[in-house]
């Protein structure tokens, strides 16, 4: 018997109808033992007719689109949400009433391709080039940009290649070297509070959550057994040292059982630590599936300055030695 039926969150269950090492036949009892789960199904290219080798770029959109309608609870693409306002300035009209200015940038009317080059001609023109992108996102929205990069008949490819061009390069390798770029950018207003004191913090300590793997629930009484493979499961940290870490496990997973482990640091660190992706000779990141992320491509620069602008007014608020920053930074991500 299994404990699916005491199931209390909120749960999608997504399949690959084509499976066939998995079929749904055999599964979906178990998954229709979950209160109200919501099941969701992909279809995948068929081998022999419609395979190419990076598949999930064709079906992407079948895969992520219920994922973020289950998460947000809105229909995918029914409403554009405004990710970015104007800065306002609190000043004051003609007769003296308080009113509040919002800065923006009518590209349409005001900036010519030329003037936009005169801009980013300037000293320090990856600023400004985040400051005309920031506009541009605000009055056309960042999606439509996007479009404007690509198709090169758009009224406005070449003000936004110009800009797009013009934008810093926000690597993973950029932003641990130096995360000071993003305030002197003026993409954010200042680093999170606390940031030197999270940086010094220890990452693994008494309270946090961690992976470990087992192979069945008799491992957990023998310490000779290696717990380098088999099940992934969920375990909360009780006791640090230098060469390991006593977890403790969840006894809703374990029939019940109170049952503590002694692993090896190294094998935390395995599965929990950052995850670090191959880099190839030309500076580009080697995901799966073999696909490529390379952070000097003009959309990429793009989105991540997008990424850091909507992630600006958490991080004006969050400090890390506050107690509600683990909750601001699980509503960043």
């Amino acid at each position: 018997d299994t404990q699916l039926h005491h199931l209390q969150v909120k749960t999608m269950v997504m399949w690959v109808k084509q499976d066939q090492n998995h079929s749904w036949r055999h599964f979906k009892g178990l998954v229709r033992k979950i209160p109200g789960v919501q099941i969701e199904f992909v279809n995948t290219p068929t081998s022999t007719k419609e395979y190419v080798r990076n598949c999930y770029e064709r079906i992407s959109d079948s895969i992520m689109v219920p994922i973020i309608e289950f998460i947000s609870g809105e229909k995918f693409g029914s409403i554009e949400k405004k990710v970015l306002k104007g800065k306002e300035l609190i000043t004051q009209s003609t007769i003296g009433d308080t009113v509040v200015e919002v800065c923006n940038i009518n590209f349409e009317d005001d900036l010519a391709p030329e003037e936009i080059e005169q801009i980013l001609a300037k000293p320090n023109p990856e600023a400004s080039a985040v400051k005309l992108f920031e506009n541009m996102g605000m009055r056309y929205g960042f999606e439509e940009v996007y479009r404007a990069e690509e198709n090169h008949t758009h009224k406005l490819h070449r003000a936004v290649s110009d800009v797009l061009r013009a934008l810093p390069t926000l690597s993973p390798d950029v932003l641990a070297k130096n995360l000071d770029i993003l305030p002197s950018l003026e993409i954010w207003k200042a680093l999170p509070r606390g940031h030197e004191d999270m940086l010094v913090s220890p990452r693994y300590f008494p309270g946090r959550q961690v992976l470990i793997k087992t192979r069945d629930l008799e491992d957990f009484d023998n310490e000779t057994k290696s717990l380098e493979a088999g099940i992934t499961k969920i375990g909360k940290i009780s006791e640090v040292d230098d060469k390991s870490v006593v977890v403790s496990m969840d006894p809703f997973e374990n029939y019940g059982k109170e049952i503590s482990l002694d692993v090896k640091k190294k094998d935390i660190i395995t599965l929990n630590n950052p995850h670090i992706f191959h880099k190839e000779h030309n500076g580009k990141l080697s995901l799966e599936d073999g696909i490529h992320c390379d952070y000097k491509n003009k959309l990429v620069k793009a989105k991540m300055v997008e990424i850091c602008l909507c992630l600006a007014p958490l991080v004006d608020k969050l400090d890390f030695r506050e107690t509600d920053c683990l909750e601001m930074q699980k509503e960043a991500i």
